[in-house]
């Protein structure tokens, strides 16, 4: 297996989209209900929205200012709001496009196909099949699900390198995956059902744009 990984992306536009590009003003501000006690967290409303999210893992309701004034509230429901519902689309994308030039090195030409069920085969070919009848070019492995790359990445032999370090917690993290992904596609809410894997997603970009450890995982991989 090569030892090389190249990231496909422009690290600036990245950057841009996860941690600069959304912000807590588009979030769907809101009153708060109900008294609240004295030591309620604050943040910016300028603050990245990458910020908002890993805030409101430990804090259910944080007050939003601007300097010194407060201007608002949010909370886990917030992240329904459409600003946020794009911005973890677009996350999903960095990680779709990222695991898939991964698992061409991991699994070149069509080694691949063995590992994947023959339904989840079958809705790939369907998808080529009409991506190809409209002119775009495009491989079998290209029209894999999200998921379906997903469960080839963690449940290879890099799955325990990854943290998933037993056969249910990468089956639920393949679900977790699809359930958000299906959600999001046809505009269901996604918090509270989906807020664990949320929150893992929002982990798993900062690892993709900081620590690099898909990137370690590959470099070292498995005899």
């Amino acid at each position: 297996m090569p030892a090389r990984f190249v990231s496909p992306f422009d690290p600036a536009q990245v950057r841009d989209l996860f941690q600069t590009a959304f912000r807590v003003r588009h979030c769907m501000l809101t009153e708060c209900a109900g008294e609240v006690g004295s030591k309620i967290s604050t943040i910016l409303v300028d603050a990245p929205m990458v910020e908002a999210v890993r805030r409101l893992q430990e804090d259910p309701l944080l007050r939003v200012l601007d300097g010194d004034l407060p201007v608002g509230w949010i909370h886990g429901d917030c992240l329904n709001s459409p600003a946020v519902r794009m911005w973890l689309f677009g996350l999903l994308s960095i990680l779709d496009r990222h695991e898939e030039m991964a698992l061409r090195e991991i699994f070149p030409g069509d080694s691949w196909i063995p590992q994947v069920s023959d339904g989840r085969l079958e809705a790939a070919r369907r998808l080529q099949e009409g991506r190809q009848r409209l002119g775009q070019p495009c491989d079998l492995f290209s029209c894999l699900q999200l998921a379906d790359k997903t469960r080839l990445l963690i449940e290879g032999p890099l799955g325990e390198k990854l943290g998933y370090t037993s056969r249910r917690a990468r089956k639920q993290a393949v679900k977790a995956l699809g359930t958000l992904r299906n959600q999001l596609a046809h505009h269901q809410e996604i918090f509270p059902l989906c807020a664990e894997t949320i929150f893992g997603i929002v982990h798993r970009a900062e690892e993709l744009l900081g620590g690099q450890r898909l990137e370690r995982a590959l470099a070292s991989p498995p005899a």
